[in-house]
């Protein structure tokens, strides 16, 4: 760090973790919807049921990734959603120390500690906290990822492909966005490396088997007990099925209760996919419209946190209103603005250059993937730190900015080279 930046930090940390754990406390509301699956597998994991539906029988419906840490807590605190929602504050509080050691690769400590002071009072980061969900375990597997990806296009070894790899293959427990990962990171080393092939095949093979093996004892145990190796979780196919099946609006919607030939989880596994894909062939052009509502829909909205966390607890809709409308406002103006931070630098010179091309690259993945599926608000909420990172760098290209980010004095800044941080 740079002079005094790490008293800076402590400070932005300490406000991120302050004004979490305050939302938790002043709202804790009843797990519903997606929250209170989660919420119930947890509680029979940690009561010695194992992972099991409400009547029993073996699921793998949700990622055993969340439910297994909120398990973890219930088992030293008991059945208690405060701290289930406390452990969740910690988490997105990780994920601004995290935005900041991520934002040190691209910018000078002063915009990295904006960044970061940025994401600790991010209208729907502080609000996810108070959501029994995904959300914020998964965005601190995301930012690690992205860390470790430029570390090991920096230090192409075997030992940085094993950790990167194990991390992805964690990160998909919880959620499976990241398992094709490994296309964005292939892309970054040859980047990186000027085309060395043979050091690209094998770091992506090392780094492809760690992330397998971290998924196989997941793997094994659905085999085992329901007859079916799912990789991650059998909802995977009937997400893709609302996105991509008859009647697909390009977010969540409602499916017809006798569209599969039985009501097992496994025949929904297996027919989901086979049904969507064979619209998909049979309908193209209705298929191809459904796109533009799928970006619409991911990259629209931010107040889903706010309205998961209020509503459930039964607060009117009209005393929500006015914080929904913060948290959007304060979305959009950052998108805004890191819309307009991409013209402010060349992007073949900059942007395309290592290590900032991690960035694009991050968000073409990040919205590709959720086309292929389906869209909502909440599914851009893990990628919220880049994005941040991103609308930054508007700071580095001022220079009255410039002076006082930049602290060393006589500083100079290479404006020809990509890779300097601004």
């Amino acid at each position: 760090m740079e002079g005094d930046d790490w008293k800076w930090l402590s400070l932005v940390v300490g406000v991120a973790l302050v004004v979490r754990v305050a939302w938790v406390l002043a709202t804790v509301p009843m797990p519903d919807w997606d929250a209170a699956e989660y919420d119930g597998l947890a509680w029979r994991l940690a009561s010695g049921e194992g992972y099991v539906a409400p009547d029993g029988t073996p699921t793998a419906f949700r990622p055993v990734g969340y439910p297994a840490f909120l398990a973890a807590i219930y088992l030293v605190f008991g059945h208690s959603w405060t701290a289930g929602y406390i452990a969740n504050a910690i988490l997105s509080t990780v994920t601004v120390i995290l935005t900041y050691r991520l934002a040190r690769e691209f910018l000078c400590g002063r915009l990295s500690l904006v960044a970061a002071g940025i994401m600790s009072v991010f209208p729907s980061h502080v609000s996810y906290t108070a959501f029994m969900g995904t959300e914020s375990l998964h965005a601190v597997f995301v930012m690690a990822t992205l860390i470790g990806t430029i570390r090991l296009a920096r230090r192409p070894n075997w030992r940085n492909a094993v950790l990167l790899g194990l991390i992805i293959g964690l990160s998909v427990y919880v959620r499976s966005i990241l398992l094709l990962f490994p296309i964005v990171i292939m892309l970054l080393i040859w980047i990186q490396g000027g085309g060395k092939y043979r050091t690209l095949i094998g770091l992506t093979c090392v780094l492809t088997l760690a992330m397998l093996l971290a998924m196989l004892p997941w793997t094994v145990r659905n085999h085992v007990v329901m007859g079916e190796p799912v990789l991650t979780s059998t909802n995977g196919s009937l997400i893709f099925y609302i996105g991509n099946g008859p009647g697909a609006t390009g977010i969540h919607r409602s499916v017809p209760a006798d569209t599969f030939s039985d009501s097992s989880e496994i025949t929904m596994y297996r027919e989901a996919y086979r049904l969507a894909l064979e619209y998909m062939a049979e309908h193209p052009v209705e298929w191809i419209k459904i796109l533009p509502r799928k970006f619409f829909h991911l990259w629209a909205s931010d107040w889903s946190g706010v309205a998961y966390t209020t509503l459930a607890r039964g607060y009117p809709a009209d005393l929500v209103t006015f914080p929904m409308l913060v948290t959007q406002v304060f979305w959009v103006v950052v998108a805004l603005v890191a819309a307009a931070a991409a013209f402010t630098r060349p992007v073949r010179d900059y942007w395309l250059s290592f290590p900032t091309v991690v960035m694009p690259l991050t968000l073409l993945y990040w919205t590709a993937f959720h086309m292929v599926f389906q869209g909502e608000g909440r599914y851009h909420m893990q990628i919220i730190p880049l994005i941040v990172i991103v609308a930054v760098h508007v700071l580095g290209r001022s220079r009255d900015w410039r002076s006082w980010m930049i602290p060393s004095v006589g500083r100079k800044i290479d404006r020809q080279t990509p890779t300097s941080r601004i």
